[in-house]
C-alpha cells in the first residue's frame, strides 16, 4: 500500500531501545537538538549575517522611499493651493502650480539618491552646498504648505495648520535620516565581510608545485595463452528429432539451421528453430535442449 503524499512514517523503536530509555520522545528531541545546532552554526556565520543585513537594508530603504513619496504627494496639494489661490481652472497658472512641488521633490530625490549611492561605496557626502540646497527645498515646501491655513482665511484653522506643517517636517526629518540609516547599515555589512575574511584563509597565489609520484617498474611475468574455446560444430539433428518423436520431414530444415549456427561459431537458438520450422515455443525449446544437452552448450561431434 502506497503512502499518501506528505505523510512521513514515524521512526520505529525496538523493545531493546525502549528498555534503555530511548523512546519516541527522546528520538524526536534529539532531532530537534541536531536541527538547533545546525541553525545556530548558520546564524552565527558572518556571511549569513551580512546577507540578512543587506536584505533588511533594502527593505528599510524601500519603505522610507515609499513614505517620502507619499509625503511629497500630500505637500504637492498644499503648494498648489498656495500658488493657485482663487484662480480659475482656465488660468494657465492654475495648471503650472501642480509642477512646482514635483520639481522641488525631484531635486530632493536626486540629492538623496546621490547620497545613498556614495554612502554604499563607503564615501561620506561632506558637502555644505548639497546640505544647504536640501534644507532650502524642504523649507520652501514647509512655508508654502503652512501659509494658506495661517493667513489665507478669516481665521486660523489650527487642525489644517498642524497637518500641513507636520507632513513637511516629517519629510525633512526622513530625508535627513535616510543617509544615516544607509551609513550605519553599510558599516554593519562591511564589518561582517571583514570578519568572514578573517576566518576564511585566502588561497596562496603561488602554490608549491606538487611532486610527481615515482612509478616503480614492475616485472611483468608473461602469462601463457589460454586454450582457445572450442567452437560449436554441427551435430546430427536426426537423432535429436527422433528422440522427441517428431516427423522426419523437419530434419532437413533443422539440419540447415544447425549447420548455419555452426558456421557462425554459435549454438542453435530457439529463434533459429522457429525460423526453420513453424513450431510452438515450448517445442522449439525442447528441440534446442535436445541439440545442446550439456549446460546449454552444443555437443561436439
Amino acid at each position: 500500500m502506497s503512502e499518501p503524499m506528505g505523510w512521513r512514517r514515524k521512526p520505529r523503536v525496538s523493545p531493546v531501545d525502549v528498555e534503555g530509555g530511548v523512546t519516541k520522545t527522546v528520538i524526536r528531541l534529539r532531532h530537534r537538538q541536531a536541527e538547533s545546532r545546525n541553525l545556530r552554526t548558520l546564524a552565527d556565520d558572518p556571511d549569513v549575517v551580512a546577507a540578512r543585513l543587506e536584505r533588511t537594508r533594502r527593505r528599510i530603504t524601500a519603505g522610507m522611499w515609499w513614505f517620502l513619496a507619499a509625503g511629497l504627494v500630500f505637500t504637492t496639494a498644499g503648494v498648489h493651493e498656495f500658488i493657485a489661490g482663487d484662480r480659475e481652472i482656465t488660468d494657465p497658472l492654475w495648471w503650472a502650480a501642480w509642477f512646482v512641488e514635483p520639481m522641488v521633490a525631484g531635486i530632493l530625490i536626486l540629492l538623496l539618491n546621490w547620497e545613498s549611492e556614495i554612502l554604499s561605496r563607503g564615501i561620506e557626502p561632506d558637502s555644505d552646498q548639497t546640505t544647504n540646497l536640501k534644507r532650502f527645498l524642504l523649507f520652501c515646501t514647509f512655508f508654502m504648505n503652512v501659509y494658506p491655513p495661517l493667513f489665507g482665511g478669516d481665521g486660523i484653522d489650527f487642525g489644517m495648520l498642524f497637518i500641513k506643517g507636520m507632513v513637511p517636517v516629517i519629510v525633512f526629518l526622513l530625508a535627513e535620516a535616510m543617509p544615516v540609516v544607509q551609513r550605519r547599515m553599510r558599516q554593519a555589512i562591511s564589518d561582517c565581510y571583514a570578519t568572514a575574511r578573517m576566518h576564511t584563509p585566502e588561497p596562496d597565489p603561488n602554490p608549491a608545485p606538487t611532486p610527481e609520484p615515482v612509478v616503480e617498474e614492475e616485472t611483468v611475468t608473461p602469462v601463457p595463452p589460454e586454450d582457445p574455446v572450442p567452437h560449436p560444430v554441427s551435430i546430427d539433428v536426426g537423432a535429436a528429432v527422433r528422440g522427441l518423436r517428431l516427423p522426419d520431414s523437419v530434419i532437413p530444415a533443422l539440419q540447415t539451421a544447425a549447420d548455419a549456427a555452426a558456421a557462425e561459431s554459435r549454438p542453435v537458438t530457439v529463434e533459429d528453430i522457429r525460423t526453420a520450422v513453424r513450431v510452438p515455443v515450448p517445442i522449439a525449446e525442447r528441440i534446442t535442449a535436445a541439440l545442446h544437452p550439456v549446460n546449454g552448450h552444443q555437443l561436439n561431434a
